[in-house]
């Protein structure tokens, strides 16, 4: 497992979330979905519930960015109101919001404690999850990926928004919280991530050749295109098939386990009532 990334509260913030379940299989495809990109930042939701200042996040919604840059990601509110009708479907609601810091420090930045504190004035347990990636221990060189939560909070003595983290506790057993098809929700997830960057891709170049009619500048758009598939194909499609496959030989084998534990059960029965 990744274990449990602890921080404290403050006292002058009683009734601000104070602990955050996240399921190992989500905290996963936030991460894979991460490292689809190390130029721009990438965004989701989290949907599952409150208890109490308690949030237990159960599953995810990738958002499809409507702008790519370095430091920011922004969502259309389409899609917002797609994440909340799915949230009710599994009767749970948008709780938080992910977003990747690629090559950069996880600390919040402005932008981040800002946007994170207008989620807030809509229901003060929402919170935010930060995933860096492509980062390199400075030490070892090896690289490595750091997951917090966090919140916005005024600073008492002068007034000015700060970040505050907030405990995050990954389970490796998803039944822990009571959902069941955890896993495969996730999975189906990053099957629809495919789709989306693809999606991304596409609208960049209709955008960069709408108005183009020069022929160096659409043989450029369209060789930059073309190298962008090829990436999502290397960076993000063929992982994924390799993900399938290991899933499926599990798959074989549980069904030869439990049919193997159905076979004994028969022949025990058979001898208890003959």
């Amino acid at each position: 497992g990744y274990g449990s990334l602890i921080g404290q509260r403050p006292l002058f913030e009683p009734m601000s979330l104070q602990q955050v379940y996240i399921t190992s299989p989500v905290l996963e495809t936030i991460m894979i979905h991460g490292m689809t990109t190390e130029k721009e930042e990438v965004m989701g939701l989290l949907l599952g519930n409150f208890h109490g200042h308690t949030a237990q996040v159960v599953a995810l919604q990738i958002m499809q960015r409507k702008d790519k840059t370095e430091d920011r990601v922004e969502v259309d509110s389409e899609q917002l109101a797609q994440a909340s009708q799915l949230a009710e479907q599994i009767g749970c609601s948008v709780i938080g919001w992910y977003h990747s810091h690629p090559h950069i420090t996880i600390k919040p930045s402005h932008v981040d404690v800002s946007t994170q504190r207008l989620y807030q004035y809509l229901d003060n347990n929402f919170f935010g999850l930060i995933v860096s990636v492509f980062s390199h221990d400075k030490v070892t060189k090896e690289g490595n990926i750091k997951v917090i939560a966090f919140q916005s909070i005024e600073n008492p003595n002068s007034g000015q928004l700060m970040e505050i983290d907030v405990p995050l506790s990954i389970l490796d057993h998803p039944e822990e919280l009571g959902f069941i098809g955890h896993r495969d929700s996730c999975l189906s997830k990053l099957v629809d991530l495919q789709n989306i960057l693809l999606a991304e891709e596409r609208e960049s170049y209709i955008r960069a050749v709408e108005y183009e009619d020069h022929p160096f500048s659409l043989i450029h758009a369209s060789a930059v295109y073309k190298k962008a598939l090829c990436r999502l194909l290397e960076k993000s499609c063929s992982p994924l098939l390799h993900i399938l496959e290991e899933r499926k030989i599990q798959n074989e084998k549980t069904i030869q386990r439990l049919a193997h534990e159905i076979s004994i059960l028969e022949a025990r029965s058979i001898n208890l009532f003959p």
